[in-house]
């Protein structure tokens, strides 16, 4: 099975959650931060084929709530878990693509995203949407690496979300899955800085973690398969990896990888949602 096989097509309204003309987006920092990292992930849009069943899953898997704002062409659905607003999604265009696949779309900070959008660029990437002014949120530019991996560069108006302990149902992590190691790493190393280590503890080629400012942002993994197109992945916490595969497995969703002891101890599984979106859970504990 060839995961992630189809680009999507995104209409320009619904970049991202970036304009909804009729309705205001919540701010991606609920209270402003003034923070700028380059490189953090600071929010998460499920690009979907159908709304309702992705909200279905979504819903029963992790409890998350959602609500709707503007309509038809411009309608978003912001993602709550236990009320706190943690991302969004959308139904995109399907084109002329047979049976697209959904997808998580990251949006990764920078304090210039013009500048950013420019050393993409040079680096061999491409523009998909041209950076824009986002009321609320700040100004963002839909774009792929050279390796066809779609990501959001944006600024946050409110300033980056902070970093801490993450509940049950929220982002855990966030990885880059490659297929060139190297060319991946020149890539984002030019555009946000990145330099990349390897982790403590993690004995395994083609892993390193993306850092900047001293604290790690994303991952990096080679993938060890053409079958797999070179995308963002996030991770959602949960208490217990086991017991969400099988309610997964209830609800009739691909559980693509189960938990493996030789794997990260056992505490990961990939998943993908009913349109095709691939994600991992975890079970990780808070020191």
């Amino acid at each position: 099975m060839r995961l992630l096989s189809s680009a999507l097509v995104v209409s320009v309204a619904l970049l991202a959650g970036c304009a909804t003309p009729v309705s205001k987006l919540p701010p991606i920092s609920p209270e402003p931060t003034g923070e700028s990292n380059p490189g953090q992930v600071i929010w998460h849009d499920l690009a979907t084929r159908d709304l309702e069943v992705s909200k279905a899953f979504y819903g029963q898997l992790f409890n998350w709530d959602f609500e709707k704002i503007g309509f038809g062409e411009r309608e978003y659905t912001i993602i709550r878990d236990r009320g706190n607003v943690i991302g969004g999604m959308f139904t995109f265009e399907e084109g002329e693509k047979e049976n697209p696949s959904g997808e998580w779309l990251l949006n990764l900070s920078s304090s210039d995203v013009d500048a950013a959008v420019e050393k993409a660029v040079a680096a061999g990437g491409r523009v998909i949407e041209p950076a824009r002014e986002v009321p609320d949120r700040g100004r963002a530019a839909f774009v792929s690496d050279d390796q066809e991996a779609l990501f959001i560069i944006t600024q946050s108006s409110s300033g980056d979300p902070k970093e801490g302990v993450v509940p049950f149902g929220n982002w855990l992590w966030n990885e880059l899955w490659t297929h060139d190691e190297v060319k991946a790493k020149t890539f984002y190393g030019a555009v946000f800085g990145y330099e990349f280590k390897a982790p403590e503890g993690v004995n395994r080629d083609g892993y390193s973690t993306m850092v900047t400012k001293g604290r790690p942002r994303a991952g990096l993994l080679e993938l060890q398969t053409e079958d797999v197109r070179p995308h963002w992945v996030p991770f959602i916490r949960v208490p217990d990896v086991s017991a969400t595969v099988a309610l997964a497995k209830a609800m009739q969703a691909n559980v693509i990888l189960e938990p493996d002891p030789e794997i990260r101890g056992g505490t990961v599984a990939l998943l993908q949602g009913p349109t095709g979106e691939p994600f991992v859970i975890q079970s990780y504990d808070f020191e």
